[in-house]
């Protein structure tokens, strides 16, 4: 080694730990009431779900299903062509199309009337929403809903 180099900044970190049976008992008996404390204390929070047991399980249900695709909201701002996004759809089972119908005041597509509002020129953003049929819920057989009614 050089006798003009200098040491390093830093240190490794130590891999040494006493042994806590040559610690005093008293030493021994705060150290495990801190620990008792911090676990209890500090313990990681549980994020409660925003989903019900029944709409978990109904989404796991869902998930592994090979016909169904399950994709992901769009969170990076970036706008996907409704065509291509109909395409995609029509792709995944040709058994099966998808239709929509497009004109200067609303998209119709499934079950909804999309109304695109009076800023829909300026910027591009759709308004407001109108189911056309009735609410559906995904619910498993044998389930009861509200009204009543027994899915068998």
């Amino acid at each position: 080694m050089d006798g003009d180099s200098e040491p390093p900044p830093f240190t490794p970190r130590s891999t040494w730990t006493p042994s806590v049976d040559t610690l005093p008992p008293e030493v021994q008996t705060l150290i495990t009431a801190d620990k008792q404390y911090f676990d209890h204390k500090f313990r990681p929070c549980r994020v409660m779900p925003n989903l019900s047991h029944e709409e978990a399980t109904a989404l796991q249900e869902l998930r592994q299903n090979i016909n169904i695709i399950i994709k992901p909201a769009d969170k990076g701002s970036a706008v996907e062509e409704f065509g291509e996004f109909l395409n995609s759809l029509n792709q995944h089972n040709p058994s099966i199309k998808l239709k929509s119908t497009i004109n200067s005041v609303s998209v119709d597509f499934l079950d909804t009337t999309t109304f695109k509002g009076e800023n829909f020129k300026a910027t591009n953003n759709l308004d407001i929403k109108r189911i056309r049929a009735e609410r559906r819920w995904i619910l498993r057989l044998g389930t009861q809903v509200p009204g009543g009614l027994n899915l068998k």
